[in-house]
């Protein structure tokens, strides 16, 4: 009767604790920071802004003045009349308003760079975390397995013991090894597929695998609170909308600049001469717009350009929203599902593992029984981890829902 108890009470503590690890935890917040370091996409999208800050310097910059030298009346013969050389300096004088829209046109570009590159984050971030809960669901479903095999040796210890005493048939102990070869392959398959989930991880991350990969956090149920409209608001502001907003500004800046290269720009110049050195000598050149097909035609491109990204704009709205209600009643849904399996499922198969070990201990039910609700218990079990994995995916999608089509 002692036996039977200890093995009771040690079946309970067995089902209720879950198994601990002594490696260091390798958390979430990690992971994305290992990733931003290291992730090409990120870093290419962080000079692209580089780039668009000294683009708009040059867009904005005062054409250099020029150093202009001239001989003038060099003759062919050795008779030839005098010469003229003259020493002066000549300035573009742009029309007013064309040096302010190209500086805005590359202030534009920088605010492009900028959300693209906020983007890259966003989109990283989605993709390591998704990679994040596959490892992690794969690191505590191994625990789960490993818990299981030793419960079901303890169960060969309670079966022998029974056995010598004569209470059941040799089967009995027969099950119980053939059901620990079978979690044991089970084992065996996930330590090969955590294996996989932690090198994708890391090549996710950019980083080295190490020698030995550290534990993972273990994923946690927090029920979804956020109302749909909330999640729609801060999707108005994402990183490829307020690109594409941006772009739209550069468009019509583009336009308005078409319609400002109508006006010639001035060319000013400063000369002194060597013949008539009590006097300076003054130059003025200006363009003609003779001819309007050429403005015409910038004008009507930036006109269809802006009208297309205007289209674009609009399209890729609706399909943030779209994907946002899709992925919002996903992640309600699995939240209900964990819920349900947590609050119901769980403690059953556990309650249900717990009289069967009392009832076998007595004889009132057969190791045919008892080994089902093993399986029944495990098979909980992971249908509970399954079931949370699938709410992390879901929330880690709805984060970026729409940001692009392929996460």
């Amino acid at each position: 009767m002692i036996k039977r108890f200890a093995y009771f009470l040690w079946f309970c503590i067995a089902l209720s604790l879950p198994a601990h690890s002594e490696q260091r935890t390798f958390s979430l917040a990690e992971a994305v920071a290992t990733a931003m370091k290291n992730n090409p996409d990120v870093l290419r999208s962080e000079k692209e802004i580089e780039i668009a800050q000294a683009r708009t310097l040059q867009l904005g910059a005062i054409p250099n003045p020029e150093l202009v030298f001239s001989n003038e009346g060099i003759p062919f013969h050795s008779g030839g009349g005098g010469r003229e050389m003259s020493l002066g300096f000549r300035q573009l004088v742009e029309f007013p308003g064309k040096r302010g829209l190209r500086k805005a046109l590359g202030q534009a570009g920088e605010e492009i760079s900028l959300a693209t590159f906020e983007s890259a984050r966003l989109l990283l971030i989605t993709r390591v975390k998704k990679a994040y809960w596959r490892a992690a669901y794969s690191e505590t479903a191994l625990a789960h397995l490993e818990s299981t095999l030793e419960n079901l040796r303890e169960y060969q210890k309670m079966a022998a013991i029974r056995f010598q005493a004569g209470e059941v048939a040799s089967t009995d102990v027969l099950r119980g090894r053939l059901e620990e070869v079978r979690v044991q392959n089970e084992i065996i398959e996930a330590r090969q597929r955590l294996q996989e989930d932690k090198a994708s991880l890391w090549l996710m991350m950019g980083a080295e695998p190490p020698g030995q990969y550290p534990g993972l956090e273990e994923m946690s149920f927090a029920p979804l609170t956020l109302a749909l409209e909330e999640l729609k608001k801060a999707a108005s502001e994402r990183p490829v909308l307020r690109a594409l907003r941006h772009e739209l500004d550069l468009r019509a800046t583009a336009v308005e600049l078409a319609r400002k290269n109508r006006y010639p720009d001035l060319r000013l110049g400063l000369f002194y001469p060597s013949l008539y050195k009590s006097g300076w000598g003054f130059e003025l050149e200006l363009s003609i717009p003779l001819w309007g097909q050429s403005f015409e035609g910038q004008v009507l491109e930036g006109q269809a350009l802006r009208e297309q990204g205007a289209i674009s704009l609009t399209s890729a709205a609706r399909r943030i929203m779209i994907r946002v209600e899709t992925s919002y009643a996903r992640a309600r849904a699995a939240s209900d599902q964990v819920a349900l399996i947590e609050t119901s499922l769980l403690q059953d198969a556990a309650d249900l593992l717990s009289a069967g070990i009392i009832n076998y201990q007595y004889g009132r039910i057969d190791s045919l029984n008892l080994i089902d609700m093993y399986r029944m218990h495990r098979d909980a079990r992971l249908e509970y981890l399954r079931a949370l994995l699938n709410y992390h995916l879901v929330l880690a999608e709805l984060e970026a829902a729409g940001e692009d089509l392929d996460i």
